[in-house]
């Protein structure tokens, strides 16, 4: 395990001449962004820099990791800064923009994945996503009838809930496919932080705890990044533990007298938001655990889908008779036996309990819920860090 947590000389004379660089390192709660912690700890005690450590309220942010960020800062003796998105001033926009195009029918490609695919050409995926020239079909949503539009309208204000208006205002959750939900309720905020820093011309490094066997992504992305601007300072995005086993992760936080975050202990594979990557151990054990945190999340689904033109729109045909927009991607869960495929929180929950393919009833998930309180939240960590 390299514990040196050092920027290689190079990185070091692009910046010569230039303001010292100040350090910030990205806190999530869990054990990747934790070991870059340690490390940025290490090397502040080494050298005397002084990096500042940043936390981000996505507003859907369990209670437990919320008590493990202050846990964190005190048994660290660091002090981490909590940056929170709002989005408060973007509602009347919508308000207006709901008004103003759900009279009219809405056209839009479906573009397959063959077509997606041959977009690496820029040539056609200028023709495809450009000019929309391809032969792929297009879904037409039918005007929305005046008094949803009104209602919706009146219903589409600020809650104060980043995770939730950021919902709202884009009339559907996060999916595996567009998860912009990192950008807005994380990287933008943090970035509000940076930015004036940049603009004053001091460059910033920026500690990211991403390994590289997370995923292939994640293995693509190199140890030390430079985004260069021309009206702002460079950032350095620089991943310390890129190359590090998860067992290396743990270590380091052992090493500094660090408890890991108990949701590890619960089940949970990932700490941070309630994600609507959520797999399906994950949601069960949510729902055995933290129940209120679903009925928070089927909450939310109301609250979105009174506001989200496709909701609106199904409810008009009359394809069915509530407004709902599905918390999980549509292909989380399986299809139920009339061939509905809409993913919402309850339905998950049902899908959670059943045993490989989501069809029968798992009799041990169900000895789990009706046994007594103190066996059933016994530790059931996913990294063997039961005792």
């Amino acid at each position: 395990m390299n514990g040196t947590a050092i920027l290689p000389k190079s990185t070091k004379s692009q910046h010569a001449g230039r303001a010292r660089a100040q350090h910030f390192v990205s806190i999530s709660g869990g054990k990747d962004s934790t070991a870059t912690a340690c490390l940025a700890v290490e090397r502040a005690e080494r050298t005397g820099f002084t990096p500042r450590f940043l936390f981000a309220d996505t507003g859907n942010e369990h209670d437990v990791t919320l008590e493990h960020v202050e846990y964190l800062a005190r048994t660290l003796g660091i002090t981490i800064e909590t940056v929170r998105a709002d989005f408060s001033g973007q509602f009347a926009a919508r308000r207006t923009a709901i008004a103003r195009d759900w009279p009219k029918e809405l056209r839009r490609k479906q573009h397959t994945a063959e077509c997606r695919a041959a977009c690496e050409d820029l040539a056609y995926a200028e023709k495809a996503l450009v000019r929309e020239e391809c032969d792929c079909p297009i879904k037409v949503s039918p005007p929305v009838p005046d008094h949803l539009i009104a209602r919706a309208v009146e219903l589409m204000q600020p809650t104060g809930n980043p995770f939730l208006d950021m919902a709202m205002l884009h009339g559907r959750f996060p999916g595996t496919k567009s998860r912009f939900c990192t950008t807005e309720l994380k990287l933008d905020p943090m970035d509000m932080v940076k930015t004036p820093i940049r603009m004053a011309g001091t460059p910033v490094v920026e500690w990211v705890g991403e390994r590289a066997d997370e995923s292939a992504a994640r293995a693509a992305k190199p140890t030390i990044e430079i985004n260069r601007c021309s009206w702002r300072a460079p950032a350095v995005i620089y991943r310390p533990i890129h190359g590090w086993h998860v067992r290396e992760v743990f270590a380091i936080a052992k090493r500094h007298g660090l408890k890991p975050n108990p949701l590890y202990l619960m089940g949970m594979g990932r700490v941070g938001c309630f994600c609507i990557m959520a797999q399906k151990e994950e949601v069960r054990q949510t729902a055995l655990r933290f129940p209120a945190t679903i009925e928070r999340i089927a909450e939310w689904e109301v609250i979105c889908g009174n506001v989200a033109r496709h909701a609106n729109t199904s409810v008009a045909l009359g394809e069915r008779d509530e407004f709902v927009s599905s918390f999980l991607p549509t292909d989380k869960v399986p299809p139920d036996e009339h061939g509905k495929i809409r993913a919402t929180i309850h339905r998950a929950v049902e899908w959670s309990k059943t045993s490989r393919g989501g069809r029968n009833f798992d009799l041990l998930n169900h000895l789990d819920e009706i046994a007594p309180a103190e066996q059933r939240h016994a530790c059931s960590s996913q990294y063997g860090l039961c005792e």
